[in-house]
């Protein structure tokens, strides 16, 4: 199977927009003091031990729903809070879904992708406009006053077999095309695509940037950088069949790089933060490392720790010469094997 085209990440919050809000609490448990976290921690794992099941208007085998509704909660946990993604309906055909969700901020729709045994998150399509907090920008071909409507779908380039099992399964669809087909001007706020725009990575300041199916946060350590030195983009890529997530002898699950423009070398002491969210359910009990050249020296097998399916990485001191592209490799172990 090829490497997949994916649709660039959607928002829940930039590195300028919302901040994660915790609500501090405290309740008793036999007699005594617990804190409302601890309650909310105890709710949640029981809810995972639930096996996820089919609805009536899912569509599509009952395995790939199942495995829908269990994985993209989790895939999205860091994007949504403190928000919770609710999965409504799910329709499958072959290896691509569409996925009809809700939080607080209304209805939404996710596209999802199989690739190399996982469903990847591929996209969103949430009503708008929005401001830049909500939704980074929409294309003119990716509008549609009347909803989540058939040629909305096909104009994001969704093939026809999916697109023909969602506008008959998937609530927000068939109204849509109800509402397509009546043209009576009854139209609400246009849905659209949401792109992710933001690629720089600054030195002065932590920055989110798109890699491909990625998404890469960055906090530089303390550096020596002048005005203007930074990362203007950021390219990533999934591996393929041969470096295959996690099967030896590569254990490849992502790869990415970014060109420096600076005048002068920069220097960065220990302690910059690397965050790489995934687009796909990684597996707790597995172990990852990263790795980076083209740096001085070359930074090897940093150990990650993972938390709402984001590997968080501390580095060591490094320095990048002007012009150099710094290029990372995240892998699994082979041990876990």
């Amino acid at each position: 199977m090829e490497n997949p085209g994916f649709i660039v990440p959607d928002k829940v919050a930039d590195s300028h927009s919302r901040i994660e809000r915790r609500h501090m609490g405290e309740a008793t448990l036999l007699g005594k003091p617990i804190a409302i976290r601890t309650i909310a921690s105890i709710a949640l794992g029981a809810l995972l031990l639930v096996p996820m099941v089919a609805r009536a208007d899912d569509a599509g085998p009952a395995a790939d729903v199942r495995d829908i509704r269990q994985d993209l909660p989790v895939i999205l946990a860091s994007r949504s809070q403190p928000d919770v993604v609710v999965v409504d309906s799910v329709a499958v055909s072959g290896d691509q879904a569409l996925v009809q969700a809700h939080t607080s901020d209304g209805p939404v729709v996710y596209a999802m992708t199989r690739y190399l045994d996982s469903w990847w998150y591929k996209g969103t399509i949430r009503v708008g406009p929005h401001d830049a907090s909500a939704c980074w920008k929409a294309t003119a071909s990716a509008i549609d006053s009347n909803g989540v409507t058939p040629q909305l779908l096909r104009n994001l380039g969704l093939p026809d077999a999916l697109v023909d099992v969602a506008q008959h399964n998937l609530p927000l669809v068939i109204k849509a095309s109800e509402r397509a087909l009546q043209q009576d001007g009854s139209r609400g706020k246009p849905w659209i695509r949401c792109d992710y725009t933001d690629g720089l990575l600054s030195f002065s300041e932590g920055r989110r940037a798109s890699a491909g199916p990625y998404e890469i946060t960055v906090l530089f350590g303390k550096n020596d950088a002048t005005a203007g030195a930074e990362f203007p983009s950021v390219v990533g890529r999934a591996p393929d069949q041969g470096e295959s997530l996690g099967a030896p002898p590569r254990s490849a699950y992502a790869f990415f790089s970014t060109k420096l423009t600076s005048a002068t070398t920069v220097h960065v002491d220990a302690g910059t933060q690397l965050n790489v969210w995934f687009p796909f359910v990684l597996d707790a009990s597995k172990t990852f490392s990263l790795t980076l050249t083209h740096v001085l020296p070359t930074i090897g097998s940093v150990s990650g720790t993972l938390k709402d399916n984001t590997l968080h990485f501390v580095l060591p001191p490094f320095a990048i010469a002007p012009g150099a592209t710094l290029t990372g490799e995240i892998d699994g172990s082979p041990r876990d094997h």
